[in-house]
């Protein structure tokens, strides 16, 4: 069995338990996060911005999904 745990902001996941037994680092060990979700970018664009259709956009470090408060549309238990 997998039990796999989320918590907003960002559905970053918390916990991923296969079995019983813990999958995911703690959160403290590393850093203070576990896994955020890192949407559209992983790492830093140069000087946090990027060109699309000529348009300029500002994208933050590790990009604004793992800022966001989200919520769950589905639920899938077997």
């Amino acid at each position: 069995m997998i039990e796999i745990k989320v918590k907003n902001p960002g559905a970053e996941l918390v916990s991923i338990k296969v079995d019983g037994e813990e999958k995911l680092h703690d959160g403290k060990t590393f850093w203070d996060r576990q896994a955020p979700i890192l949407f559209p970018t992983v790492g830093r664009l140069r000087d946090n911005k990027t060109i699309i259709n000529n348009q300029e956009y500002f994208i933050p470090q590790h990009g604004f999904a793992k800022d966001m408060d989200l919520k769950k549309i589905e639920e899938t238990r077997k």
